[in-house]
Parts: C-alpha cells; sequence; structure tokens
C-alpha cells in the first residue's frame, strides 16, 4: 500500500510490506511533539488495547499464589511466549501484580512451561549516543521484579528482555532499531551499561534464567564492545546471557556476537497463497530453515516468532502495520506449521510473539486485537496447546478453515 509521499520500507521485515509515509511521518511527529502521553496513544493503537483505564479490564486476585512446580527443567524444550510489558501509569503495584497473575495463568493454561517479559527503552534518534528509560512507560526495576517473581512462582522458565523501542528511530526506509549508527560508540556502550545495571540486578535477585542482552541492533552487531559489555554483564547476572538476532542477519551475522546463546527472530515471507495447507508451510519453513544454520538445526532457539492474523500474512508475516481482513485459520495454520519444524528438528525450542501484558485473555477481541497478537483467537490458542502439550503428530496436522467476519 502507498500513500501520496511514496512507500515506505519497514526494515525488520526487509522490503516485506509497505506504509504510507504519512503514517511513518505521523508516528514520527507524535514522538517528537507531544512527548509521553501521545506515546501511550500510539501503542494503545497498535496493541488494540487501553492502558489507560486499567479498570476495564477483568481484574483477578492481587494476594500472591501457592508456588508452583517448575514446568521446565534443563534439557528440555522451551515452549514459550513472548509478554510485551509497558507500564500503565495509573497502576500501583498490587495492580501490576494482578495483572502478571492474570498472565501467568493464561500461559499455563496454553501450556507452556516458559515465558520472556519484553519491556521497551528508547534512543532520541538514529544517532543518539544515549539510551535510556522511556518516562512513564519503562518499567522500573522493581515493578518489572513484580512480574518476573509471579512467572517464577507459576513455575515457568523465565527471560528478561529488553527492547528498543523505534518510535523516535523511524524516519526514512531504512530506519529502525537494526539500522542505528550512535555518533559515539563508546558513549552508547557506556549509557547502556548505565541502564541495564538496574535490571540486570534484579534479573538475578527474581532468578531469571536467560537474560537477552541485545535483540535486533543489526548495524552494531560485529562491534568489539559486545565483549566487554557480556563480561560485565555476568558478574552481575549469574544466569545465561543470549543475543537474539533479527532474521535477515542470523546466517551471517551470528559468529560476531561473544553469547553461546543466540536467538533467532523469525519472520520468513514465504509467499505463499492464503490458502495454503500446514503441509505446505511446514515445507515452506523447512527450506527457510535449510539455509539458517550449518548443520546443526537443533543449536537454534526461535526466540521470536509469529504472524500477523490476517490475510496476505504468508508473504508477510510480521506486518504489524498494515490491517487487512482478520484471518485465525490463516495464523493457526502457521503455528501448527512452525511447531512441527521445531519438533521434527529437534530444536532449543520457540517463543510466540506476543500477548500484550495488560491484555485480559477471556474477554480480548479477536477482530479488534493487535493482529501479531493471539490472546482470544482460539484457532490460534488451540494451536498452541496442542504444540506445547507434545502432540503434534508426526505426519502434517490440518487445521479446518472457519468462515472469519469481514474487518
Amino acid at each position: 500500500m502507498t500513500g501520496s509521499g511514496g512507500p515506505i520500507t519497514i526494515m525488520k521485515y526487509k522490503i516485506l510490506f509497505t506504509v504510507p509515509s504519512a503514517l511513518v511521518a505521523g508516528v514520527v511527529a507524535t514522538a517528537v511533539t507531544v512527548g509521553d502521553g501521545p506515546l501511550l496513544d500510539l501503542r494503545d493503537r497498535m496493541l488494540g488495547t487501553d492502558t489507560r483505564n486499567p479498570s476495564r479490564s477483568r481484574q483477578v486476585a492481587a494476594s500472591p499464589g501457592a508456588v508452583q512446580p517448575a514446568r521446565w527443567k534443563p534439557g528440555m524444550r522451551e515452549w514459550g511466549v513472548n509478554v510485551y510489558y509497558v507500564n500503565s501509569p495509573r497502576d500501583d503495584e498490587a495492580h501490576v501484580r494482578a495483572k502478571a497473575q492474570r498472565m501467568m495463568r493464561y500461559l499455563v493454561s496454553l501450556n507452556a512451561n516458559a515465558v520472556s517479559i519484553n519491556f521497551p527503552f528508547r534512543m532520541a534518534g538514529p544517532t543518539s549516543s544515549e539510551v535510556g528509560a522511556i518516562p512513564r512507560r519503562t518499567p522500573t526495576p522493581r515493578r518489572l521484579g513484580i512480574v518476573l517473581r509471579e512467572a517464577r512462582a507459576a513455575g515457568l522458565r523465565v527471560t528478561v528482555r529488553p527492547l528498543m523501542d523505534e518510535t523516535n528511530l523511524v524516519r526514512t526506509e531504512t530506519e529502525w532499531r537494526g539500522a542505528v549508527q550512535p555518533a559515539s560508540r563508546d558513549g552508547w556502550f557506556a549509557s547502556y551499561r548505565t541502564f541495564l545495571s538496574p535490571y540486570l540486578k534484579v534479573a538475578a535477585d527474581e532468578q531469571a534464567a536467560t537474560f537477552v542482552i541485545g535483540t535486533e541492533l543489526n548495524s552494531l552487531q560485529a562491534d568489539r564492545r559486545w565483549r566487554g559489555l557480556a563480561a560485565w554483564a555476568q558478574r552481575r547476572f549469574p544466569g545465561e546471557l543470549s543475543y537474539d538476532m533479527n532474521w535477515d542477519s542470523f546466517r551471517t551475522d551470528r559468529r560476531s556476537v561473544p553469547f553461546r546463546r543466540i536467538g533467532l527472530d523469525a519472520y520468513p515471507p514465504l509467499g505463499l497463497p492464503d490458502d495454503a495447507t500446514v503441509k505446505q508451510l511446514a515445507l515452506g519453513w523447512k527450506n527457510w530453515l535449510d539455509g539458517m544454520h550449518d548443520g546443526r538445526p537443533s543449536r537454534i532457539l526461535l526466540s521470536e516468532v509469529g504472524i500477523a492474523a490476517q490475510t496476505g500474512a504468508y508473504s508477510a508475516p510480521g506486518d504489524w502495520v498494515n490491517r487487512r481482513r482478520v484471518d485465525q485459520t490463516m495464523q493457526a495454520r502457521w503455528y501448527t506449521a512452525v511447531c512441527w519444524v521445531v519438533r521434527k528438528n529437534n530444536m532449543r525450542g520457540l517463543y510466540w510473539w506476543m500477548v500484550d501484558f495488560d491484555t485480559d485473555p477471556a474477554n480480548a477481541d479477536p477482530e479488534r486485537s493487535a493482529r501479531l497478537s493471539f490472546a482470544g483467537r482460539p484457532k490460534t490458542e488451540q494451536a498452541i496447546r496442542t504444540c506445547f502439550r507434545g502432540r503434534t503428530p508426526e505426519r502434517h496436522p490440518t487445521v479446518t478453515p472457519t468462515r472469519t467476519p469481514q474487518q
């Protein structure tokens, strides 16, 4: 889709889709001119949530629950979900705890054994030498600790994953988090250390299993400063350190970062028609993965994988900008195919993208929710339960189509 100003390419997905330049300009103007309030509005529109009025969501008890047995143990495959946690300024700590309990119960109901808690931070612009919290939107370490504690109490393996917000970055067709060029890299890495320090501490205090030190920072991946940052972080966090690569750089750059655990954020455009079968999708995934590894696919962890629940998604799985007709069956087929491939290749696991922390899954509207979310979409939820329960058949399974109303 193009606008009067011409097409703008969202580079994370590497020329998979275009959006009107007017839309991107509006996003940038909002971030630059009016501060935190419009950032909240922007996020709500993108995620399809209303975080400004927590009372609209069904509440759960805020009292601590009993600690559950560990659902994951070393050597097990990680069956996880990415939860995107942006602080809601009107929430008190009891409300944060209630939302965390509600979310973890939902993940357990999906048979998950792991969760990755994502939260945003920002650069002032693509050449800034500083990073930091987004006022009122980045969770404080204390609030993040509440969420981590509830995740661990639910028996889930816990990953902490800071994720650079792109609101201040997308100004031209080549700009995203993977294209930043800090004026001073020494300054950027020093600032990043300062930002990460309290979050590493709370992750250690709450016994998180993994801390993702960087995500999709393509333009910085070969920098020698990662080695020093990794050594510094390991002294503060005794668990596993990780780096998650975007799929367009995984094959060529994965040896450039000094981490034993490297995740793959995967949104491959298979170019298949909307009525493609699970078998066709699985074969497409297999062929794509064959070019992503060195003959040992079992070493690959899909740290972020998903697809928009809308028509045309098999050609642009990660399209979070355009809103086409909702198609839950397409999303469910993709999930089923990915799970089949992970099992057949004995891969380390996967983390579905995504569900928003503020979402009440019991009341999520499948027609109005963010396209990349699966909450409230029963076919996709069932595909996740089947996958995580270990009942994906050896032969390619099928997903029965259903009629989806026009958006």
